[in-house]
């Protein structure tokens, strides 16, 4: 996750930090991007909005000869990743504004990134200038309605596979892969945690985490092409 509002943001990581980590979406969103960055052209990963590196630690675990790297605006969540050392750097980024890193990587993620910035088309423009020829970008955000936790944790839009499609082109990158997964159950799961968001107290019970896993298995069996969560693959021309 990404915010301009630094003192907000640092708040967020100190209320959601178990929201974050026990989410089935998260565990989801883990797979589709492992998938992706699997090829062994892939050597370098910048996971930008990486947060506190819950992807990360995934991505290496599963390919530990990759080079990661992330950035992040929160010094609380990059602190926590410092102390994992699966990193090569870590970068202090805001990215509703220009950023300063001075190298290219085979691959940038931005995994439910967008949603939370003012700007969200600045940092497409950005991307070019971060990746190698042929490097890939993946994008994964929100589609629908923002739901009251959506505008809890700072969820300023949702998009349409055709804006975010649009902007990567605008900025010198074939789409690869555009589709949006999850229906029916990553909307139901959308209603019954704006309820849990509105009663949530910093901290997850036995049965809340046990209900989240519940729900990791029924987003295996959603539909994968229709729902509220959006994928976006683009390779740099």
């Amino acid at each position: 996750m990404n915010n301009s509002n630094i003192i907000d943001y640092e708040n967020w990581w100190k209320s959601y930090l178990d929201v974050n980590k026990f989410d089935p979406g998260t565990k989801i969103r883990k797979e589709i991007i492992d998938d992706e960055i699997k090829d062994k052209k892939i050597e370098t990963v910048l996971d930008l909005g990486c947060g506190s590196g819950e992807l990360l630690r995934e991505i290496k675990e599963k390919y530990p000869n990759k080079k990661l790297y992330g950035g992040d605006i929160s010094s609380v969540a990059l602190k926590a990743l410092e102390k994992n050392k699966i990193t090569e750097k870590l970068y202090k980024v805001n990215l509703n504004k220009e950023f300063k890193i001075n190298q290219k990587f085979d691959a940038v993620i931005m995994s439910e990134v967008i949603e939370h910035l003012s700007d969200w088309k600045f940092v497409f423009t950005q991307l070019g200038k971060i990746l190698n020829k042929n490097g890939i970008v993946i994008v994964t955000t929100q589609s629908g309605k923002r739901y009251f936790h959506h505008i809890k944790v700072g969820h300023l839009k949702h998009f349409t596979g055709n804006e975010v499609k649009n902007i990567l082109e605008k900025n010198g990158f074939r789409i690869k892969r555009v589709n949006n997964i999850g229906w029916p159950f990553m909307n139901i799961k959308n209603i019954l945690a704006s309820l849990y968001m509105k009663s949530y107290k910093g901290s997850m019970s036995l049965s809340d985490k046990i209900t989240m896993k519940l729900f990791y298995y029924l987003y295996k069996v959603s539909s994968k092409k229709y729902g509220p969560q959006l994928v976006v693959v683009a390779e740099k021309k």
